[in-house]
């Protein structure tokens, strides 16, 4: 487990992890089939993925996993729902479709991981 009371820029554990961030940041614009194919390859390198939508379990799966006690949930920004027009879903469709295929991807990588028993492979 890293030391955190001293230079974690020097931590060899905080080092592979930025890297890990470094990836996952790479992540965000998708605009080609071969970038979603990349893409998904780096997700699946990642250790622990986890969806905002099941953000509980895959806390508890990270206490379980490296021992961390997380405290209880701490809601910093909880805005309501807000509906958008079926034109409006339709408009960003064609610009949005290797976004929610990458998401569906990580749902099922998820999924596929927590039936598996493991974080990671």
């Amino acid at each position: 487990m890293a030391d955190v009371s001293g230079d974690v820029t020097k931590d060899p554990e905080v080092l592979e992890q930025a890297e890990r961030t470094s990836k996952i940041e790479q992540l965000v614009v998708v605009r080609s089939r071969e970038q979603f194919e990349r893409a998904k390859d780096r997700l699946a390198s990642v250790d622990v993925v986890g969806l905002q939508e099941d953000f509980e379990p895959f806390c508890s799966e990270l206490e379980d996993r490296f021992g961390w006690d997380l405290g209880e949930p701490v809601v910093a920004n909880d805005t309501p729902h807000e509906e958008v027009s079926n034109a409006f879903r339709a408009r960003i469709a064609p610009d949005s479709a290797l976004d929610v295929e990458l998401y569906e991807f990580a749902r099922d990588l998820v999924a596929n991981r927590r039936r598996d028993g493991a974080a990671r492979p």
